[in-house]
């Protein structure tokens, strides 16, 4: 189970997203976060009783949003997992770390998920 669970949206429309979330989650809660990066945008969910507080970052790489929920508790085991419904629900191009974030450990590789096709690419 991983720590925690992030991927990157190119382009996301926060609209989209948000309705996304509520469908999936149920409700979205108000922002957790004290001290948000600019332009950046923070909410709460719920999943198996435990708050899950998420961040959006726009323009974290490039054009990709970072979405990060930050908790052990998803609904995903993995970062593709969850790559896989987000890309499936909003129909965005994905992209997440092969094997999740490691400290000091730049992942040469990602999974790009475009047009209902997952690939195996370097990020630039």
């Amino acid at each position: 189970m991983q720590t925690d669970i992030e991927i990157y949206l190119l382009k996301p429309e926060q609209e989209a997203l948000n309705q996304w979330l509520m469908a999936r989650f149920g409700q979205l809660g108000a922002n957790p976060w004290p001290n948000l990066p600019q332009g950046a945008w923070g909410g709460m969910v719920i999943w198996q009783q435990q708050n899950i507080p998420i961040m959006l970052v726009p323009k974290a790489s490039g054009q990709f949003a970072s979405l990060w929920f930050n908790s052990p508790n998803t609904p995903w085991p993995d970062d593709l997992s969850c790559a896989q419904e987000i890309h499936a629900a909003l129909g965005i191009e994905v992209r997440c770390s092969p094997s999740g974030w490691q400290e000091d450990k730049d992942s040469e590789l990602w999974y790009q998920l475009r047009q209902g096709q997952l690939n195996l690419i370097p990020w630039h």
